[in-house]
C-alpha cells in the first residue's frame, strides 16, 4: 500500500466532487455539537469603526455548511501564528479576543499583503482604539472594555479565562454577558467569526475576504512556487513523479499532527535515519498540487472512511486496481466492509448484498487497507495495519463463517467478525485504553491477511475467556474486560459457556477451512445433512440424546479423542444440573475444571470424580437422568478405549473439548433446570 498516493487519489476525486465552491475546503474542520438538547448558533464579533464599538451580536442558527462559508480551520499549530479568525466559542475564543488579529496582521505583512484592504482595515482598528498590535507573534489585544454590557477593565488571565471585576468567567459566560443574557442561556454558541463595519458603512467578514484567503493559501503552502524561496533546482514529486520547481519536503510540516498524512511523515521521513535530512527533497518532495490533494484526501478519509475494529479507530480505505478510480464506489465499498465488522451476522450481511451493484463491488479489482490508530488530538500513533486485503477474501471469510455457524445450529444462531473481539479478554487501564488488544489484532490479521496461526493460540484464548469470564460473572459486578460485554450474562453462566465455546468452534473451523492453521484440529469438514435426527424426532416424537450428539460430532469433524472429552463434558453438565436441583446454584463440579489446562491424568481423575457423583446423585434423580448418564459414560469409554492419558496431549484443548460437551447439553435444559430469567432469555443469549 502506498498510503500517500492513495490519499492523494481520494483527495483528487473528493475535490472534483466538490467543484470550486471553496478553494480552502481541504483545511475546513467539522465541529462537534456537544449539548444535543440546546440549539446551536453562530455569532458575530463586530468591530464597528464609525461608533468605535465592539459587539458580540446577531446569533444565527448554526448549519453544517457554516464551517465552509466562514472557513473554520480549527486552531493554528501551537508554534505558528494564531491567525485563523473563525473560532470555536468553547475552546478558542480567548485567541480571537487577544492575539489573533495581531498575528493576522503579521501574516499579511510577511506575505506582501500589507498594502491590501484587509491590512488597512486592521490598522484602522488600532487607530480607533479597538485593538492593539505588536511586532511579534502572540502580542496584541482587543479592547474588551469597548463591548457593551462589559464593565470595568476586563482581561484574559493565564488560565485563558475572562476576568471582570475580580470574577472569573468561562468563554460561554463571557459571551452570554456580552449578549445581555442573565443566568444560563437556553442556547449554545458554537462558532464566532469577526467582521468589520468600515468608516463608509461597508460590512467586511474577515474569513471571507480575498486577502484572508490569499494569506491562508500562502501560509499553508497551497500556492505554486518554491515553498522556501531558496531552491535553485527542480525536485521530483514523490506523489505524481513529475519534476516541479515547487516540490519540497518542507510541505510535510504543514500536515495536521493528528491526521493520516502525518503517518507518512513519521513512518517514512522521520524513520529514514540513514538519509541526510538535507537530501529529503531528493526522495520525499511533494508539489503543491499533490499537497492540496493530500489535504483533501485526509479530510475525505476522516469524514467517510473511518470505522472501528476491536474498539480502536480505524481508517478503512478501499483501493481500485483495474477500473478507473471512483470515489463514490469506494465509499460504498467501505460502508459494506464496515458493516461486516460491526452489527451484522455473517449470513445477514451476505443476504443484504444487492445482486448486481454489490456483486460488482466485491469483485477482484478491489483491495481494502485497514489502519488502526490512536490519537490524542496532538499526534497519531499507528497500532497495526492490515494491508492489501482483497475484498473477495473478505467475502470468502464471511461466507465460510456463515457456513460453520449454520453447522452449529441450534446452539449458535450466527456469528460476525466483531465477535472475535468479544471473545478474547482485553485488559484496560484507568483511562479506558486497551492494553493487550494486539492479541485480538493478531487474530484478525491472520484471518484477513492469510497468515497461518498455531491452533493452540485460539484454544488458549477460548479457555482464558471461559476462566476470566466466569470469574467476573461470579462477582456482583464485572470490573474487567469491557470488550466481552459480560453483564448480559449475569445469572446466565451456562449460556455464557455456550456463547464462548460454540463461537470458538465456529472461529477455529473457519480458520481451518481457509487453510490458516498449522495443524488442523478437526477432521475433514464435509457437509453432512442436519435433517436426519430431526426427521427421527418428527417420526417418534422423542429426542435421542446420543443420536443427536453423534450427529453433531460428525457434522463438525470431531476426532475420536475429542469425542471422548466431549462426552465427559456432557457428564459434567449432568452432575451440575443435579447439584443445581440440590440448591448448589454455583454447580461446584465446575470447580474441578482447571481452565489453565488439564493433562491426560487430570482428565481421568475428573472422570473418576464425575463417576462418583453419578453414583451419589442417582438415588435422588429420576430414571431418565440416570439412564442419560449411563449412556454418556458408555460413549466416553467407547472413544477413550483403555483410558491411556497420552491420547489427550494438548492440555488446553482437553479443557476446551470437555467444555464443548458441557455447552452442548445446555440445549436440553427444561424450565426447572435454570433460573426463570435465564429460561426466558435463552434464545436471546445464544443469539448475541
Amino acid at each position: 500500500m502506498n498510503l500517500p498516493q492513495l490519499t492523494a487519489l481520494i483527495g483528487e476525486q473528493a475535490k472534483k466532487s466538490m467543484g470550486n465552491s471553496n478553494e480552502l475546503a481541504m483545511l475546513v474542520k467539522t465541529i462537534e455539537i456537544k449539548e444535543k438538547d440546546k440549539e446551536p448558533y453562530l455569532i458575530y464579533l463586530t468591530f464597528d469603526l464609525p461608533n468605535r464599538q465592539i459587539r458580540i451580536e446577531e446569533p444565527v442558527s448554526f448549519k453544517e455548511e457554516h464551517v465552509y462559508e466562514f472557513n473554520y480551520f480549527g486552531n493554528n499549530s501551537a508554534a505558528g501564528l494564531q491567525y485563523y479568525v473563525t473560532r470555536e466559542v468553547t475552546g478558542s475564543l480567548h485567541y480571537l479576543l487577544t492575539s489573533t488579529l495581531n498575528d493576522l496582521a503579521i501574516a499579511l505583512q510577511r506575505n506582501g499583503l500589507d498594502h491590501g484592504e484587509l491590512y488597512t482595515q486592521l490598522r484602522l482598528l488600532e487607530d480607533n482604539g479597538l485593538a492593539a498590535f505588536g511586532s511579534n507573534k502572540g502580542n496584541g489585544s482587543v479592547a474588551l472594555e469597548r463591548i457593551p454590557n462589559i464593565s470595568g477593565s476586563p482581561e484574559v488571565n493565564d488560565k485563558k479565562k475572562f476576568v471582570i471585576e475580580g470574577n472569573e468567567l468561562s468563554n460561554e459566560q463571557f459571551v452570554f454577558l456580552a449578549l445581555g443574557y442573565d443566568g444560563k442561556s437556553p442556547y449554545q454558541f458554537v462558532l464566532i467569526t469577526p467582521r468589520i463595519i468600515t468608516l463608509t458603512g461597508e460590512h467586511i467578514v474577515i474569513a471571507k475576504h480575498p486577502d484572508y484567503i490569499a494569506v491562508t493559501r500562502k501560509e499553508q503552502k497551497l500556492e505554486a512556487g518554491s515553498p522556501s524561496g531558496k531552491k535553485s533546482k527542480n525536485n521530483y514529486c514523490y506523489i505524481c513523479h513529475e519534476s516541479r520547481p515547487d516540490a519540497s519536503s518542507e510541505l510535510t510540516a504543514k500536515f495536521s499532527r493528528s491526521g493520516i498524512n502525518k503517518i507518512f511523515t513519521t513512518t517514512t521521513i522521520n524513520a529514514s535515519k540513514e538519509i541526510n535530512p538535507n537530501q529529503y527533497d531528493d526522495n520525499y518532495a511533494i508539489c503543491t498540487d499533490c499537497f492540496q490533494n493530500l489535504l483533501f484526501g485526509e479530510k475525505a478519509i476522516n469524514r467517510a472512511f473511518q470505522g472501528r475494529i476491536a474498539g480502536e479507530r480505524t481508517f478503512i480505505i478501499p483501493e481500485g486496481l483495474e477500473e478507473q478510480f471512483d470515489y463514490n464506489r469506494l465509499h460504498q465499498l467501505k460502508e459494506k466492509v464496515d458493516l461486516a465488522f460491526s452489527t451484522r451476522l455473517a449470513e445477514s450481511w451476505l443476504s443484504e448484498l444487492d445482486s448486481e451493484q454489490d456483486e460488482a463491488l466485491f469483485g477482484s479489482e478491489y483491495l481494502v487497507h485497514f489502519l488502526l490508530y490512536r490519537t490524542d488530538g496532538n499526534s497519531v500513533t499507528i497500532i497495526d495495519a492490515f494491508e492489501d486485503v482483497p475484498v473477495l477474501h473478505i467475502r470468502e471469510v464471511i461466507e465460510t463463517m456463515s457456513l460453520h455457524a449454520f453447522r452449529l445450529q441450534p446452539h449458535l444462531r450466527g456469528m460476525k467478525l466483531d465477535d472475535i473481539y468479544r471473545l478474547i479478554p482485553v485488559h484496560t487501564n484507568k483511562k479506558g485504553e486497551q492494553l493487550d488488544v494486539h492479541r485480538v489484532l493478531a487474530v484478525y490479521k491472520s484471518l484477513l491477511c492469510r497468515y497461518r496461526i498455531d491452533p493452540n493460540v485460539l484454544f488458549q484464548y477460548a479457555t482464558e475467556a471461559l476462566e476470566k469470564g466466569l470469574k467476573q460473572l461470579a462477582k456482583e459486578k464485572s470490573t474487567q474486560f469491557p470488550n466481552m460485554r459480560l453483564e448480559r450474562f449475569r445469572d446466565k453462566t451456562d449460556f455464557y459457556i455456550v456463547h464462548v465455546v460454540m463461537k470458538y468452534i465456529c472461529l477455529i473451523q473457519t480458520f481451518q477451512a481457509l487453510g490458516l492453521l498449522d495443524r488442523p484440529p478437526f477432521d475433514y469438514l464435509g457437509f453432512y445433512p442436519l435433517g436426519e435426527v430431526e426427521d427421527l424426532v418428527m417420526e417418534t416424537g422423542k429426542r435421542d440424546l446420543i443420536a443427536e450428539t453423534e450427529q453433531f460430532l460428525e457434522n463438525n469433524g470431531f476426532k475420536r479423542e475429542q469425542r471422548s472429552l466431549f462426552y465427559l463434558g456432557a457428564l459434567v453438565n449432568k452432575i451440575g444440573l443435579a447439584q443445581y436441583h440440590k440448591d448448589h446454584k454455583s454447580k461446584p463440579i465446575l470447580n474441578k475444571i482447571q481452565f489453565q489446562g488439564m493433562n491426560g491424568k487430570e482428565v481421568l481423575r475428573l472422570y473418576g470424580e464425575v463417576s462418583e457423583k453419578v453414583t451419589q446423585y442417582a438415588r435422588g434423580e429420576n430414571t431418565g437422568w440416570s439412564l442419560d448418564c449411563e449412556r454418556l459414560a458408555e460413549r466416553f469409554h467407547f472413544y477413550a478405549g483403555q483410558g491411556d492419558p497420552k491420547q489427550w496431549p494438548s492440555e488446553q484443548q482437553n479443557v476446551f473439548f470437555i467444555m464443548s460437551g458441557y455447552s452442548f447439553m445446555v440445549r436440553f435444559y427444561g424450565k426447572s433446570d435454570m433460573p426463570q430469567t435465564e429460561s426466558d432469555e435463552q434464545e436471546e443469549s445464544m443469539d448475541d
